[in-house]
């Protein structure tokens, strides 16, 4: 989910740039591509979102629509120490690397993560400690 609503943003930041102005339809959907929801919006406002999330890292005040401020929020907090993932992957810390990671896409679909960037945040966090 994460991942997916990065990109969303940087679409919609992408768009707002080049100035367009149709409405845009975003369907929200599951696994096995099941819609969830649905929403109509409009691209203006959202390449200052951006700058917010991912430049200055910034929660921004009005994101529209909520899953995309979800993914925003777990953007956002999933690196800091006390998130549930780096909870998770400290409180597990004498499990092997490889265990660990299979782990975490399980447990953590919802941050939309691969197997390349969980060892990465394992290698770093162990590094650190």
């Amino acid at each position: 989910m994460l991942i997916c609503f990065v990109n969303i943003l940087s679409l919609l930041a992408w768009l707002d740039q080049a100035e367009h102005t149709d409405a845009i339809d975003l369907y929200i959907v599951g696994d096995q591509f099941k819609p969830r929801s649905h929403f109509t919006l409009k691209a203006k406002g959202y390449y200052a979102i951006y700058k917010q999330v991912l430049i200055d890292k910034k929660m921004p005040e009005n994101t529209y629509p909520d899953p995309l401020k979800k993914g925003v929020e777990l953007y956002l907090n999933y690196l800091k120490k006390d998130s549930d993932l780096m909870m998770y992957i400290y409180k597990y810390k004498d499990v092997p690397e490889e265990e660990l990671m299979l782990a975490l896409l399980k447990k953590f679909k919802h941050y939309g993560l691969g197997d390349t960037q969980y060892f990465e945040i394992i290698k770093s966090l162990r590094q650190k400690h």
